[in-house]
């Protein structure tokens, strides 16, 4: 049932009153940034509840429509880290969402040629990350903002002097050293931080009406690789992904030394942002970045493609190496090696342990026989 009543307008001496009361303002401005995508900011709430040891990119997985998959509590492994966001993702073969840092380009995402925005910032050096999804903004400059954009900003530095020391300790001797130190404002006009974590440092000069922003930052990465797991291999050991931590001397385990498979990373980054304000709506900037790595990947794998039959104890024409090998009747076979190089050989009666791959006839994720 619906009801509605009328009132009639005030009059007499309830009219005068409320006319009274009425007065025009001279000016309203309302001063605001035009969007055109839907855009959220992590909280810094969010942040707040991030463990020291954690990177920036876990920050995001509170953000909704946001998925982050990393190896490892600290996500230092770029091979093993995933970032969705409304179907689109970034990992080590695809790179469909943008990263920037302070708005500039961090060179790339991708594992060969790229690093994520973790490689470049501390998460207690970070102030926010401004998530753009769907299709990324037109202002973006990220070479890779087809399904949108983070843009993952600094903290400035304090007006106030201040030293910032945090220790940090994990599961397996996980340990983390942080240290910051705030110069304050130094002559009236510029204030600066620098970081040992990263060695990561940022400038903020505010002149009249020139405002000069510089961050520069380096990291020295040197980290063995996860290797995946199907769902076979958890179920029959769903502690171990089946790689050694160290050199045993056996060499059917030592085939699977984890430091075979490394990412070794050196990246440096780092901008200029002169920024004008002359007044009266009038805004102007320009910057200048770079961004520099040097590394490797290492990979070892645990088994040799045999193409060419040697004979019995014969070291591996493939293993040696220095020669072009035409394929055989045994093209498209995987054998194992001694450290000789010879081939090693099958031993029926033996039985494959902990998972490891032994048949040579099949893809490594088959485990039927052993090896001596």
């Amino acid at each position: 049932m619906r009801t509605s009543a009328r009132f009639p307008p005030p009059q007499g001496d309830a009219a005068e009153a409320r006319s009274s009361e009425a007065r025009t303002l001279d000016q309203v401005q309302v001063i605001g940034q035009a969007t055109s995508y839907a855009k959220t900011s992590v909280r810094a709430e969010t942040l707040n509840r991030q463990t020291v040891m954690s990177s920036v990119n876990d920050a995001l997985n509170e953000v909704p429509g946001v998925v982050v998959s990393e190896a490892d509590a600290t996500g230092s492994s770029v091979w093993g880290t995933q970032i969705s966001m409304r179907g689109f993702v970034t990992n080590r073969d695809t790179q469909q969402i943008g990263t920037t840092i302070d708005g500039l380009p961090n060179g790339g995402s991708g594992y060969g040629g790229g690093s994520l925005a973790n490689r470049y910032i501390d998460t207690l050096d970070l102030e926010t990350v401004e998530v753009s999804q769907g299709t990324a903004d037109i202002s973006s400059r990220s070479n890779e903002a087809l399904g949108g954009t983070l843009n993952f900003l600094t903290s400035d530095p304090l007006q106030d002097s201040r030293l910032r020391f945090v220790v940090g300790a994990g599961d397996n001797e996980a340990r983390k050293y942080y240290v910051r130190y705030d110069t304050g404002l130094l002559g009236g006009h510029t204030r600066a931080w620098t970081s040992n974590d990263h060695i990561a440092g940022k400038f903020i000069t505010e002149l009249d009406r020139w405002t000069l922003t510089g961050y520069l930052s380096y990291n020295d990465a040197d980290e063995p690789e996860y290797t995946s797991v199907s769902p076979k291999g958890f179920a029959t050991n769903p502690d171990r992904d089946n790689l050694v931590g160290t050199l045993t001397g056996i060499p059917y385990l030592d085939q699977n030394y984890r430091s075979g498979s490394r990412a070794l990373r050196e990246n440096t980054f780092g901008y200029l942002r002169a920024a004008f304000d002359g007044g009266n709506g009038f805004k102007a900037s320009v910057a200048a970045y770079g961004h520099r790595m040097e590394g490797r990947g290492d990979w070892l794998p645990p088994y040799l493609a045999q193409v060419s039959d040697d004979g019995a104890g014969r070291p591996e024409s493939e293993y040696i190496g220095g020669k072009t090998v035409y394929g055989g009747s045994n093209r498209g076979q995987i054998f194992f090696v001694n450290p000789d190089g010879s081939a090693a050989q099958r031993l029926a009666s033996c039985t494959p342990r902990l998972g490891f791959t032994a048949d040579p006839t099949a893809t490594p994720t088959t485990t039927t026989t052993a090896w001596a």
